[in-house]
């Protein structure tokens, strides 16, 4: 099985060491049944809840074309490779082999998907597809910082979507990348600083007890002007993004909000495979 069939290609990575690639998940019946050969069982059965809707396909083609590619990093065919998951559901690579020390996140909108492939150290990827005209205030006030929201609030309409999505996706690739997903306060994880190598700080408050030794990037994505991406990287070098005191949410008044759990500091792999903890597994 090539990856040429199922239009995988290597993307422009903004690091060396970590490849990005894209695939589209629309795939034909055929294809789509060949590529649901190579899911264990345990995978089918996740999809199992959508094989009802449209998702089922997307389902089956991404963590399809997951194996496929991976198969090519660790040199094993894509049916052979196990997985193992965090506590939040992030999926780790079962591997006897230290040599394959490998971590990847996948992420999917629409008919594209995005895998990010590294050795040794931690990603998260995000992409979104754009969405115009809607009013993202509500959505705004839940999820982004004061100084997110006096960004994003200052630019004209025409391009506050862009600047939100681009916030949104910064976020989740790094919540993603430390293994905690959207089970953390994402209002609280502060994406609005840049430094002048191109890359996003991560801004935390200091109660939370985060470290933060990730960079994030935007991802231009060849051919798809109407999606955003970003891509999160564990970083060794603790200056290019610290924790700091005093990053606010735009409101806490809401209820919803008091008492919400603390996000797994980044570099810590707990990998409870208990079946009730699997909850975001793409």
């Amino acid at each position: 099985m090539h990856m040429d069939d199922y239009r995988v290609e290597k993307i422009p990575s903004p690091l060396n060491g970590v490849d990005v690639w894209k695939a589209r998940i629309d795939v034909e019946p055929s294809k789509l049944d060949r590529l649901a050969a190579l899911l264990s069982r345990e995978e089918r059965d996740l999809g199992a809840p959508s094989s009802r809707r449209s998702g089922y396909g997307k389902f089956i083609a991404t963590r399809g074309l997951l194996r496929v590619l991976l198969g090519t990093y660790l040199e094993l065919e894509p049916a052979e490779i196990e997985f193992e998951y965090g506590d939040f559901g992030k999926p780790y690579l079962t591997s006897p082999d230290p040599a394959h020390d490998i971590s990847f996140n996948l992420s999917h909108s629409g008919g594209l998907a995005l895998v990010a492939v590294s050795r040794g150290r931690d990603v998260g990827i995000d992409v979104e597809r754009l969405s115009y005209g809607k009013d993202l205030s509500a959505l705004g006030e839940f999820s982004l910082t004061r100084n997110e929201w006096q960004r994003w609030s200052a630019q004209p309409a025409a391009a506050q979507s862009r600047l939100f999505y681009q916030f949104w996706v910064r976020k989740e690739a790094y919540l993603k990348g430390v293994g905690s997903g959207l089970t953390s306060p994402i209002h609280r994880v502060d994406v609005s600083n840049s430094n002048p190598l191109g890359n996003h700080l991560v801004t935390t408050p200091v109660s939370d007890g985060l470290e933060c030794p990730w960079k994030i990037y935007d991802l231009q994505i060849p051919g798809c002007d109407d999606v955003v991406a970003a891509l999160a990287i564990e970083n060794a070098d603790p200056v290019a993004a610290a924790c700091v005191p005093g990053i606010e949410p735009k409101s806490v008044s809401a209820g919803v909000r008091a008492g919400e759990g603390r996000t797994q500091c980044p570099g810590t792999r707990s990998r409870n495979t208990s079946a009730a903890s699997r909850c975001n597994r793409i």
